[in-house]
């Protein structure tokens, strides 16, 4: 599974788990709401300081995500 999958697929559900609009979420990381929709379809890949924070912005642990990407493990 790539990074940008995987860290795509935990923001969407994250997002879905807060019950927050693309719109709310994107003004939460403080990204306009189409980048956030980028980010979410896996269209763009966030550099490290805009992915470290939407991952605190949605409460992501980054170290989970890449278990996911290297081990298959579920995010903890």
């Amino acid at each position: 599974m790539s990074i940008e999958f995987a860290f795509s697929q935990a923001l969407l559900v994250r997002r879905h788990e807060l019950k927050l609009t693309q719109a709310k979420a994107a003004e939460q990381c403080d990204l306009s709401e189409r980048g956030y929709q980028k980010v979410e379809k896996g269209e763009v890949v966030p550099g490290l300081d805009t992915a470290s924070r939407i991952a605190h912005s949605m409460g992501i642990s980054l170290d989970a995500v890449m278990r996911i990407v290297y081990e298959g493990l579920p995010p903890a």
